[in-house]
């Protein structure tokens, strides 16, 4: 899962095969790195955009995001720029990562792939944020906004 207000990578998964489950846990795992933990209504007022696919439509999955408080946002059909934000990470994981490496193991496969995920929220510099990366837009946000509360 990518924030779209600063592109970071805050939730994923790393599984062989993906389903209602799977998709459930990535965002469970990005509510915990922004909140802390998991709860009732915790994310209240989050929108969770996503495509149509089968696991992102079930009961179990729109009951967990209810649970949380948060709502879905579905992309159109056919149409990947509805979601750009995440849509262009795939495809830069996918030129950095998986075009690179030949993984033997699943777990090979998550310690690369968090791996880069920590350094592209670090280091790198995204055009749509001043060339700046993910983090460094987050922490200038929330200095001029606390610069600006006081």
């Amino acid at each position: 899962m990518a924030d779209h207000f600063n592109s970071e990578l805050i939730g994923y998964n790393v599984v062989k095969y993906g389903d209602r489950f799977e998709a459930t846990r990535a965002v469970q795992n990005a509510i915990a790195t922004r909140y802390g933990r998991l709860g009732k209504d915790i994310a209240v007022g989050l929108i969770i955009r996503c495509d149509l696919g089968s696991q992102y439509t079930t009961q179990y999955f729109t009951d967990t995001i209810k649970y949380y408080g948060m709502e879905i946002s579905h992309s159109w059909a056919r149409s990947p720029e509805c979601n750009g934000v995440i849509e262009r990470f795939h495809r830069t994981i996918e030129e950095q990562v998986f075009k690179m490496h030949d993984f033997e193991t699943l777990e090979e496969a998550e310690q690369t792939i968090r791996e880069f995920i920590i350094l592209y929220n670090n280091e790198w510099q995204l055009e749509r944020l001043n060339y700046k990366s993910p983090l460094e837009a987050l922490n200038e946000y929330q200095k001029l906004s606390l610069k600006n509360a006081c």
